[in-house]
């Protein structure tokens, strides 16, 4: 159970951490933090769910920009 949190923690803080501070000082927009968040975590399930949300390609590129980095 001790492992479970910890693997919790590492997960989500980094993301938590970036998202918050993109989306507020940075004014980035909801779209490319979902391509972001989703190409930080390498999910393409999230990208489907992003892509779901507006018809445009604004979420792609973001996924497109940072999934390479993280593989």
């Amino acid at each position: 159970l001790w492992w479970m949190a910890l693997g919790l923690i590492v997960t989500f803080a980094p993301l938590l951490v970036v998202s918050l501070f993109a989306m507020t000082v940075l004014k980035v927009p909801y779209l490319s933090m979902a391509g972001l968040i989703a190409g930080g975590m390498t999910a393409p399930a999230a990208l489907a769910f992003a892509n779901r949300q507006a018809d445009c390609e604004m979420q792609n590129l973001a996924y497109a920009t940072v999934f390479s980095l993280s593989m």
